[in-house]
């Protein structure tokens, strides 16, 4: 590989009656700051406070570095403007950096980007690379009634002569639950209508179960399907589908689901069952939560 040569300066050897020039040079950046960026910045905030940030900072190194010393990390108040001074220079190791912001740590209303330079001796490239911060809120609940203990309320039901929601069911908390089955050639369902915020970065369904049944043998007969529709009842997905074989012993559990795949739309959180015409299941649902943040 070729190197490129800087000049320094000139040295006089005085050699008797003699001067001799002797001109000084240097390997290195030829003079002249890094043509060379690094292929990019990502960062991902893992503090839950507002306009409090934490996580690492992945810099992709430079294809080529063979004119850089240093990567620069700043602040930015957009894509392209340093905030103050630099937060760090980290020396390039031939590898991508790894570089941890702690926790609680504080951000500026007006600090929108983490900024990227490369540097040597002589300076700066003039350009960077940038990532955006984007500051994970905490999340909060987005339904109504998920435990259930305003009553038959928020809730909709579309299916079923019982109702769905009720007292005389087993409970996980408090007094209410939603119990679907509990009968033969029976089907019940129940849906509560939400809209996930387009600026939401996680979104979480969990919720409680407990399945108890009079099925015998090994075959599944009787369901419970968890669900998300669309407003006009459209099916998007069935998160999951239960039966009698999934008997939990008078025993509850608990289940999540990531729902980020439908932040910035209104959907339906839906838990439908059917049951065959010879025995039954019951399935009892209770303190359903969706949390999102902003």
């Amino acid at each position: 590989m070729k190197k490129s040569i800087a000049f320094v300066g000139i040295c006089i050897l005085v050699v008797g009656m003699s001067f001799v020039l002797i001109h000084l040079y240097r390997d290195g950046t030829g003079g002249n700051p890094p043509i060379n960026p690094a292929v990019g910045v990502s960062f991902t905030d893992t503090d839950p406070d507002r306009l409090e940030i934490g996580g690492n900072i992945t810099i992709t190194r430079a294809v080529d570095e063979s004119d850089i010393t240093h990567y620069v990390l700043y602040w930015g108040s957009n894509s392209s403007t340093k905030s103050g001074a630099a937060i760090i220079e980290i020396n390039k190791t031939g590898s991508d950096i790894i570089h941890p912001i702690g926790q609680n740590t504080s951000l500026s209303v007006s600090t929108t980007h983490f900024l990227v330079y490369t540097k040597n001796d002589v300076g700066e490239m003039a350009t960077g690379v940038n990532v955006s911060i984007s500051d994970l809120s905490s999340p909060t609940e987005r339904l109504q009634n998920g435990d259930f203990e305003s009553g038959n309320v928020v809730w909709v039901q579309t299916l079923g002569s019982y109702d769905v929601i009720t007292t005389t069911g087993q409970k996980y908390s408090g007094s209410w639950s939603a119990w679907l089955g509990g009968d033969v050639s029976y089907d019940d369902a129940l849906y509560q209508e939400v809209t996930i915020s387009v600026n939401a970065t996680v979104a979480t369904l969990r919720f409680y179960r407990q399945i108890g049944t009079t099925e015998t043998g090994g075959t599944p007969y009787d369901f419970l399907f968890v669900r998300i529709r669309d407003p006009i009842n459209n099916l998007l997905e069935t998160l999951v589908t239960y039966s009698n074989l999934d008997d939990t012993a008078s025993s509850w559990y608990f289940t999540t689901f990531d729902l980020a795949s439908y932040i910035g739309q209104t959907i339906r959180i839906c838990f439908e069952s059917s049951n065959d015409v010879s025995n039954h299941t019951n399935f009892f649902i209770d303190d359903v939560s969706l949390l999102a943040n902003d």
